[in-house]
């Protein structure tokens, strides 16, 4: 496979071992994906990257702030890596044109150019297509997700990928890895259908519809749990634990 020709770093490996691999989680959220990467000691994980982690905004995690995106353009070319990007899906969901106005459709996923949600959001997908590039020509892996209904994967460059021979598509529906919330029945869970595109070999295995054994519960509106009101979007932007074992 394409990684097993990046050569050994210099520093990290002893004579006759392989250099570990590194894991990078970007727009964390929660960060269950990275503490999940953790377990497994033969890689490297990065501390989570996200310009709002923990609700306070970073600049050096900004992926729009230029000199941090140099950085990581500079990073992504280092060797024996893999980069999961969950591409904030505000702009590019459904219910940003159902519900909030939006612009975009299936014959201009891109939107109109006129609300600065949908330009924002626009720019921060390129400078992920721009990383994804430079991760491929170094033979490392990256996977992108977003709601399988997002004007994302609508994009002529995303559509692209898409089509790519090498590349592969997980189409999850959350429910059947047990996403749910602290207030709902315990035979309801939230659908969320998720997919997930890269070029990690066997990502294609997740892949899972819900098998109706349970009732749905949306993500939209509130609830008031044990620590205080939660949003269900919020809480639903969370991998599952078992999503992030497997």
């Amino acid at each position: 496979h394409r990684c097993s020709r990046v050569p050994r770093e210099k520093g990290e490996t002893g004579e006759g071992k392989t250099a570990q691999w590194r894991f990078r989680e970007l727009f964390a959220g929660k960060c269950r994906l990275t503490n999940a990467m953790k377990r497994i000691r033969s890689c490297h994980v990065y501390p989570p990257f996200d310009a709002y982690l923990h609700g306070h905004y970073q600049q050096n995690q900004d992926i729009m702030h230029d000199p941090t995106f140099e950085r990581l353009k500079r990073e992504a070319r280092l060797p024996r890596q893999y980069w999961h990007m969950a591409v904030p899906c505000d702009s590019f969901s459904i219910l940003n044109v159902n519900l909030n106005g939006g612009t975009r459709s299936g014959t201009c996923p891109e939107g109109a150019g006129t609300l600065p949600r949908e330009i924002k959001g626009n720019q921060i997908l390129e400078r992920v297509l721009v990383l994804v590039n430079i991760l491929e020509e170094s033979g490392n892996y990256w996977t992108l997700e977003n709601p399988r209904s997002s004007y994302m994967f609508q994009q002529p460059s995303v559509q692209k990928l898409l089509q790519e021979n090498g590349n592969y598509i997980a189409d999850i529906d959350q429910c059947m890895y047990g996403l749910t919330f602290e207030d709902a029945l315990p035979t309801e869970y939230c659908k969320k259908a998720t997919r997930i595109l890269g070029n990690l070999r066997g990502l294609d295995g997740l892949s899972i519809a819900c098998d109706h054994s349970h009732t749905h519960i949306q993500a939209i509106g509130g609830y008031r749990s044990y620590s205080g009101w939660r949003k269900r979007s919020s809480e639903a932007a969370a991998y599952p634990p078992t999503l992030c074992r497997a």
